[in-house]
């Protein structure tokens, strides 16, 4: 019985296919959508465009070389409970590569429920989690200028 390693040329193409078979595999995780997601505090205009209420901004940023579609956002709480907080971004909407959406969450909406982590679903049901830091801070300094707010009223 002949061994793969006596021949020269038989050990070069299994190097090469090796090769080619890696390049291949990077090239596929290389190219699909990476979302980051940050979050912070800020103010966005009211529907009738009087006034602002307070809200928590979510940006979702496309690091990736393919475009992706934003499907929707899943907020869990404390008890394992989760809901779909109201978000201005529309389901559907198209992320292309390099390039970042920005949308609000109404204090109204998130404010009391103990939420634990947000988690953002791209086209293909790909879960995206905010940093339980960044949102632990966020949620901090949302609760904390509501609180500065109504003093003021």
């Amino acid at each position: 019985m002949e061994s793969i390693f006596a021949d020269p040329t038989k050990i070069i193409l299994a190097i090469c296919a090796m090769a080619s078979l890696t390049f291949n595999i990077w090239q596929y995780f290389i190219g699909r959508a990476r979302l980051k997601v940050g979050v912070g505090i800020g103010l966005a205009p009211n529907e009738n465009e009087i006034g602002n209420h307070l809200c928590l901004r979510v940006s979702i940023t496309n690091a990736g070389n393919t475009p992706t579609y934003f499907s929707y956002i899943k907020a869990v709480q404390k008890s394992g409970d989760f809901f779909y907080p109201s978000f201005s971004i529309p389901s559907g909407t198209k992320i292309e590569a390099n390039f970042s959406e920005t949308g609000t969450i109404p204090i109204g909406h998130i404010d009391g429920q103990q939420i634990t982590s947000l988690v953002i679903y791209d086209g293909v049901w790909k879960q995206h989690k905010v940093p339980k830091r960044q949102l632990h801070i966020a949620l901090k300094e949302l609760e904390v200028e509501k609180l500065r707010l109504a003093k003021i009223r």
